[in-house]
């Protein structure tokens, strides 16, 4: 039996990632403690459009040595016009032993007014 691990990644309310220019994104999974495991990450040249970005990785006991109380860690880069968009782009959490719901709160770099109104457009 798989378990489901479901990870909402949301950005602040009034932003959303532009949609124009060169841009890209990457989503990295790896277990950090116990013995060390990768899962299959998401990338693409094709910027998200709004937020929350939801996606969802498996943990099958007989092919995986994941066990309850093990830590993961997500790996978010969104990337525009060669700006990293996020300040930590590293969460952790505990794995609960069965299907899991992970809701992790990006924050943007910190960059003056200027930047930030050119880079990241408010929803309107």
């Amino acid at each position: 039996m798989k378990h489901a691990i479901n990870v909402t990644l949301r950005l602040p309310d009034d932003y959303q990632v532009p949609q124009t220019g060169a841009g890209d994104y990457a989503i990295s999974i790896e277990k950090t403690t116990g013995l060390p495991g990768s899962y299959p990450g998401i990338s693409s040249n094709v910027l998200p459009v709004g937020s929350p970005l939801v996606f969802s990785f498996h943990i099958v006991p007989d092919f995986d040595p994941a066990v309850a109380g093990d830590e993961f860690s997500v790996k978010m880069q969104i990337n525009h016009e060669g700006t990293d968009l996020l300040a930590d782009n590293e969460h952790a959490f505990i794995w609960n032993g069965g299907d899991q719901d992970v809701d992790i709160d990006l924050n943007l770099a910190p960059s003056s007014a200027i930047e930030t109104d050119h880079l990241i457009a408010p929803n309107v």
